[in-house]
């Protein structure tokens, strides 16, 4: 016996990345993985490659009604919800003089909102199952970096959501995580630069 067998994963962000290499190990430690990006064409490469244990939607989950509609579906295919994988991110390298207000709202919208939305509208299936739910944070959260204050101000409410959310289930059996990985073999973004 694996270590998810028997277990059912939402994955944001699955098309490409953590999300993907989330995926593939959740999907190889014996779970059914339900993945989630605005990618398609990225979430159909991902269903090539794992096969029947993993299914996909897209979903802009910025949007609180496409996330709610995300979560039911994963639930409607599988027949529960043990484990929600916050993975999905976006950064961009700006002096902060240049952030416009269509690059602030993407970035809190992918980072922070739509982490929120996913979250609140998994909940009740994961108290059911006294579940997991992991979000991907940073370590621009904790420390701040030049160039991406957008996201290190996303990163940082990502940790205080998550201690926020522990707090409030406390007394359950749902499990709220943070976790703040380092770069992966899938990244196409890996160089940073102010433009």
């Amino acid at each position: 016996m694996t270590k998810f067998e028997g277990k059912v994963a939402l994955v944001t962000g699955a098309a490409s990345g953590v999300g993907r290499a989330t995926s593939r190990q959740m999907v190889a430690q014996g779970a059914k993985v339900f993945g989630i990006d605005i990618n398609k064409e990225g979430l159909d490469l991902v269903v090539d490659e794992l096969g029947a244990d993993f299914k996909s939607a897209v979903c802009d989950i910025s949007n609180r009604e496409a996330s709610q509609a995300a979560v039911a579906e994963c639930v409607t295919t599988f027949g529960k919800l043990d484990i929600v994988a916050n993975v999905a991110g976006v950064v961009k390298s700006h002096h902060v003089t240049d952030v416009d207000e269509a690059t602030w709202r993407l970035i809190m919208g992918v980072n922070l909102d739509g982490m929120f939305w996913i979250t609140q509208a998994a909940i009740p299936h994961l108290l059911e199952t006294g579940g997991n739910i992991v979000n991907v944070a940073s370590n621009a959260g904790f420390m701040g970096q030049a160039y991406t204050v957008p996201y290190c101000a996303a990163k940082g409410a990502v940790i205080n959501m998550t201690r926020a959310l522990a707090m409030e289930y406390i007394k359950t059996d749902l499990r709220v995580n943070a976790i703040a990985p380092g770069w992966d073999e899938y990244r196409d973004d890996r160089k940073l630069s102010c433009s």
